[in-house]
């Protein structure tokens, strides 16, 4: 296979060398495959964000949907699951919801003698007329850690009293990883329970167990009970966690807290609770009346500015080129980009195509001439050897900028000694 000189283009075809072996332009494999990879760069880089994108898309849906913090269906450590397990072995039917629409429903097919109600709302998302829809539809209520907003539609008599400093459970593995507050009170579940993990939210109210001092506000618990005992408040949430649940008096604490009757509905409200307004003003309305003025008069000066300054039609104004490029300046910055980039190969190539289509047009072997019968010709008008022009010609492969100058000394002056004659 021989090598041809394409004048367009400037790049040398795949030729054959004078003493037999076979070479390419575009050099070694390793050559060509850092070249593709430069090219194409771009998109594998896309390709591999996409990948990984999507694997970390389908780790999360296939990962498990219930994430939410003491949720009954998270396995997580700060999830709940351990404690709804062991109340339905112990046969508490346990009935989980997310919308204040669905819980009401339960309550009623329920029947609210035999069912407590857990309402765990930390993102505050109910409002007060939901609250107080769901206070007067329940019976017995378990609030983990409520908002004064809640403490006010289901027991007036509890009031909050600030968060409670908790000792650091970094790891959790021993008991002695978090600071406990024994009961200090005769309400049977607590007195039976034992102390618990401090830490959460305090609150104040007729009975209250798991004190906590305060010289100037007074004293303050963990778990407080209404006077009906209808509403009981769990100041600290994390004793239902599937990671502090088997420490201390916890457990004993949830498990007779939640289990007292056979049926419990575990509300955690969702942002499908999230009220919407039916008669929320429109835009229009927020507005200022002189907004409306402003904005008529603001768009009557910017016709009138357009109309002012528009561009008049008229015939078209020939001008001359404002600077005219040498092509010895268009050589010099192409060369200077190569060496910016160092593109030693490519200029090589660059170079190598040139002079070989020169030389084709020297000799009148036309443009289509194989590289070897242009190195012959070359050769013939030569003081140097065939050997010696194929590899100044054909084979010579620079490596460094230092290299490449000197390679292009030795193309300029064959080149001037093969077409002297």
């Amino acid at each position: 296979m021989s090598q041809r000189v394409d004048e367009r283009s400037g790049e040398p075809a795949p030729h054959t060398e004078l003493d037999g072996s076979v070479t390419t332009a575009g050099g070694s494999p390793l050559k060509t495959l850092r070249k593709s990879l430069r090219k194409w760069k771009f998109w594998i880089l896309l390709g591999g964000i996409t990948v990984v994108v999507l694997a970390a898309i389908f780790m999360l849906r296939t990962g498990g949907g219930d994430r939410g913090i003491l949720s009954p269906g998270n396995p997580a450590p700060d999830g709940a699951m351990a404690t709804a397990q062991i109340l339905r072995e112990q046969g508490v039917d346990i009935e989980v919801a997310d919308t204040l629409e669905q819980t009401l429903q339960q309550l009623e097919s329920a029947g609210t003698e035999n069912t407590i109600l857990l309402v765990h709302d930390r993102l505050g998302l109910l409002e007060d007329p939901q609250l107080e829809k769901l206070a007067d539809a329940s019976a017995r209520t378990v609030l983990v850690e409520p908002s004064v907003a809640m403490l006010s539609a289901f027991a007036q008599d509890i009031h909050a009293a600030g968060v409670v400093p908790s000792a650091d459970d970094s790891n959790g593995a021993s008991e002695a990883d978090s600071a406990t507050i024994s009961p200090q009170c005769r309400v049977d579940h607590p007195r039976a329970a034992g102390p618990i993990d401090g830490g959460g939210s305090a609150y104040r109210g007729p009975v209250m167990c798991y004190l906590l001092q305060n010289e100037q506000a007074g004293p303050s618990a963990l778990f407080v009970k209404s006077a009906d005992g209808d509403v009981t408040v769990v100041g600290n949430g994390n004793i239902i966690s599937n990671e502090r649940l088997r420490f201390h008096g916890n457990a004993a604490l949830t498990l007779r807290t939640l289990g007292a009757e056979p049926n419990l509905v575990w509300y955690q409200p969702s942002l499908a609770d999230t009220a919407i307004h039916q008669n929320a003003p429109e835009l229009g309305e927020l507005l200022p009346p002189w907004v409306r003025f402003a904005g008529i008069w603001l768009a009557i000066a910017a016709v009138l500015g357009v109309l002012w300054q528009a561009r008049r039609r008229g015939p078209l104004v020939l001008e001359p080129l404002p600077v005219i490029a040498k092509a010895a300046e268009t050589a010099e910055g192409r060369a200077r980009l190569y060496q910016d980039s160092r593109a030693v190969h490519r200029a090589a190539e660059n170079l190598r195509a040139g002079t070989l289509a020169r030389m084709a047009s020297h000799f009148r072997l036309g443009a289509g001439a194989p590289a070897e019968a242009v190195a012959r010709a070359v050769a013939s008008g030569s003081s140097l050897s065939e050997h010696d022009v194929g590899r100044i010609l054909l084979r010579h492969r620079p490596e460094t900028d230092a290299e490449l100058l000197e390679w292009a000394q030795e193309l300029d002056h064959l080149e001037k000694e093969a077409t002297a004659k």
